[in-house]
């Protein structure tokens, strides 16, 4: 039956020794009766978390052909073997030659505190605000806080008054003044 073994050796070790690495663990396979059909090196790529203190590792992809009782012997030694940080064994399923590349991990820090450049806030921040504060009175509405509801319709009014100049809220000032005199 013929399988795929997917391995990692870790970048500690130097570049010229990868072969004595890809060596070993083709002698293992050969060891337990697998034949090796194919060996390529996909490159040193970095990983997406460090595993065991290091950030990157060497990929190398095997196809070879074994019997179904050898698998387990393969897989324990592989194991064991402190040369491969990872690997995984899979049936091969198409015989056909598929195009296989692997893609660089890219890290996207969203939360990053470093210093350098920043973007100016946008006006997107000033319609934030209000949409938050919507949020929060409608989350106290929910929790039963009347006033909450009070309050934000009130603000509504207030933010769709025109602006006054000083002059036109004096005169409105003047009137209700003389207004509630007049009624008192």
């Amino acid at each position: 039956m013929k399988y795929e073994l997917l391995y990692i050796i870790p970048a500690t070790i130097a570049d010229d020794e990868l072969s004595s690495v890809e060596g070993s663990v083709s002698a293992l396979l050969e060891k337990h009766g697998a034949q090796t059909i194919e060996s390529t090196r996909l490159g040193k790529l970095r990983f997406a978390y460090p595993i065991n203190k290091t950030r990157y590792g060497h990929y190398t992809l095997v196809h070879f052909d074994a019997e179904g009782e050898s698998m387990a012997k393969i897989d324990m030694e592989l194991r064991i073997l402190n040369t491969v940080l990872r690997y995984i064994v899979l049936k091969q399923e198409d015989t056909s030659k598929k195009p296989f590349t692997l893609v660089q991990f890219t890290e996207v820090n969203v939360d990053s505190k470093e210093v350098g450049r920043r973007r100016k806030k946008s006006s997107d921040d000033e319609t934030e605000k209000p949409a938050r504060e919507e949020i929060s009175s409608g989350v106290k509405a929910i929790e039963g806080d009347e006033t909450a509801v009070k309050e934000d319709v009130v603000e509504e009014k207030k933010e769709d008054a025109p602006a006054l100049t000083d002059q036109e809220l004096e005169k409105k000032l003047d009137d209700v003044l003389t207004k509630d005199e007049k009624e008192a």
